[in-house]
């Protein structure tokens, strides 16, 4: 893997990460009377990936390697209870993962991962923000796909995910509860930047930096199991930058969306969170491919799951997949994986 210093996080990758670490240090600073316990681990991983391009024809089909990861985490998680029954979560944590291809080396990558965790209750009222930055410093070429070779369904974004890009990802939630009743606001915004080299040759997939922000209200009910049945609408954005050969067409759009959701603890050993609906979009920028439609309506949908196979287990079993409506279609990605838990 061949590493660039010059290629690192733009000043808008920086200046995320500056508001983040100062939003850490003003919660740590300010609230140091609390539980505090640290968070130190780590995992090591062997897997053989045996299409490491997801090409079954051509120069590129079936390359094939084994690959070690090294995941370690370090942090803190703190928690105060304080009078008139407020109560404040915090966790902050530090989780790299360092994946070496052994027959593969451009495909190798080291990947720093934050995440910042926040919660406040008091008096039935809930405000929580969740952020995480994820720079991966990978190779800084793209795929070139030689026919006839294909660029994999939706982009292969596990193939673009291992390339030198950074990630910025923040959710934030207001709500109040009022039994069995809820109402809240929610936001969400996610910004990728990507740091590969861009060119103007045959078959060279050049990958555009793009963003995704939404906010809107819920309303639902809350079962005694503390199972969440929600409807609810959000306000849209989805950017992208322009193509930086040929004509800039850009999908760049405004959306609203419908939602219909159900989340929480559906049995002691599985974990829920599911929603789905129409997003209708409409095109913004100035330029669009030639008889597209202004307008269109697609589905999203998004599921998460957590699976604890012994209810006094320490590890747990947890799977998510997200379709991401973007004007004219939609977008697939997916994580999965066996990660540590808390006993209990």
């Amino acid at each position: 893997m061949t590493l660039n210093p010059e290629n690192r996080p733009t000043e808008r990758g920086w200046g995320i990460l500056g508001s983040i670490v100062a939003v850490g240090m003003t919660l740590s600073s300010g609230l140091l009377a609390g539980e505090w316990e640290p968070i130190l681990g780590i995992v090591v991983e062997e897997h053989y990936d045996s299409n490491t391009l997801l090409q079954d024809q051509g120069p590129s089909a079936f390359r094939q390697s084994w690959v070690t990861s090294i995941l370690p985490e370090v942090g803190f998680e703190w928690d105060r209870e304080a009078e008139e029954a407020t109560d404040v979560d915090l966790r902050v944590v530090y989780t790299p993962d360092f994946s070496f291809y052994h027959d593969e080396s451009e495909e190798s990558h080291r990947r720093h991962v934050g995440l910042l965790e926040f919660e406040l209750e008091r008096r039935g009222w809930t405000v929580g923000t969740d952020l995480e930055l994820n720079f991966t410093d990978g190779g800084t070429e793209s795929p070139v796909w030689i026919p006839p070779s294909v660029v994999p369904a939706q982009g292969a974004w596990e193939v673009r995910n291992r390339r030198r890009h950074f990630q910025y990802r923040q959710s934030a939630v207001v709500r109040y509860d009022f039994e069995p009743i809820f109402a809240r606001v929610e936001y969400e915004g996610r910004t990728w930047d990507f740091m590969t080299e861009l060119r103007d040759i045959p078959f060279y997939q050049n990958y555009i930096d793009r963003s995704d922000f939404n906010v809107g209200p819920d309303v639902g009910y809350r079962s005694a199991e503390e199972l969440d049945v929600f409807v609810g609408y959000r306000w849209g954005y989805q950017g992208q930058g322009n193509p930086a050969f040929g004509v800039p067409y850009t999908f760049e759009n405004r959306y609203h969306r419908i939602l219909i959701g159900l989340a929480g603890q559906l049995s002691p050993w599985l974990k829920l969170d599911a929603r789905l609906g129409p997003s209708l979009h409409r095109l913004i920028g100035e330029e669009i491919f030639p008889g597209e439609a202004t307008t269109e309506t697609v589905l999203y949908f998004r599921a998460g799951a957590v699976v604890r196979w012994l209810k006094k287990s320490s590890w747990k079993l947890g799977w998510n997949v997200e379709i991401e409506a973007t004007s004219p279609g939609q977008q697939v990605t997916a994580e999965y994986g066996v990660m540590p838990a808390q006993p209990g």
